[in-house]
């Protein structure tokens, strides 16, 4: 009888990701005037990317400078009146203790003290909350010209020129290429497979040579409904030159060191199934 011949070792299907990735947001909500933002655009840190429109916040500004200007008015006029009052009523005691001015004129005079402290405090306290609110929007001002938080390469673009973003939109994302990784799922039937330290090989698509991975991370929650683990493996970069791979390709990847076994095993996650969970 003729021996089974071995099969090949189990393949998976992974994403190429980065070890530092970035998200360009909107902090505030605003028509994009400017956007100079293309998957694949490669950019600096503090590159100018695009501008929204600030013309809201500077109407905010405008009124946030009136209100402050008026509190610091208040706070002003509420603190003389409480110096003059606290002086009326050290000149009450004073007399009341040689018997010139009864003691409930001194009751009086320190209850008016106490009362314009009091409204002095409250107005100090408003011009704090108009200080505040104004820095927040000179902050946010500055915030306006969207700039590249890192060096990298720009993908994932869903901010279009004239759209109106709420705050915190995620506009684009910024891989720093310098450092690849790959991520890919991992059948939980499978999971002893893979070790932490354990090499990989990729096929990237438009790559005529192996690529090798390091594991460096296994994920021990399963990801429901495919039963996967995500795996994270550190891409030996220094066999690359620069753009080879591009970021967010599908790969698919083998275990470098398996032996070949007697029974077949494919994983059968689909690719958009797998680039939905890892990107």
């Amino acid at each position: 009888m003729t021996p089974e011949a071995p099969a090949a070792p189990p393949t998976f299907t992974g994403v190429i990701s980065t070890r530092e990735v970035r998200v360009i947001t909107a902090d505030f909500e605003g028509r994009i005037m400017e956007l100079n933002l293309n998957s694949g655009q490669r950019v600096r840190a503090g590159d100018s990317i695009g501008r929204l429109d600030d013309s809201d916040l500077k109407l905010q500004l405008e009124r946030a400078k009136a209100s402050e200007k008026a509190f610091r008015g208040e706070v002003g006029a509420a603190g003389a009146r409480a110096s003059a009052l606290a002086r009326q009523a050290k000149s009450q005691a004073i007399l009341a203790r040689a018997g010139a001015a009864p003691l409930a004129a001194v009751r009086n005079a320190n209850a008016e003290a106490a009362s314009a402290g009091a409204s002095t405090s409250a107005a100090s306290g408003h011009l704090g909350e108009a200080q505040v609110g104004r820095k927040q929007i000179e902050e946010m001002l500055k915030k306006a010209d969207l700039k590249a938080p890192i060096d990298g390469v720009i993908t994932m673009v869903s901010a279009k020129k004239g759209a109106i973003p709420q705050k915190g939109t995620i506009l684009a994302r910024v891989y720093d290429t310098r450092d690849l990784t790959v991520r890919f799922l991992v059948p939980h039937d499978l999971r002893a497979t893979i070790q932490l330290g354990g090499r990989v090989k990729l096929a990237v698509e438009g790559v005529n040579h192996d690529i090798f991975a390091s594991v460096q991370r296994i994920s021990d929650e399963v990801e429901p409904p495919i039963n996967s683990v995500i795996v994270e493996a550190d891409i030996d970069d220094t066999k690359l030159v620069p753009d080879e791979v591009r970021v967010n390709a599908n790969t698919t990847i083998t275990l470098a060191d398996a032996r070949p076994t007697t029974t077949t095993t494919t994983t059968t996650t689909s690719s958009a199934t797998t680039a939905g969970v890892l990107r």
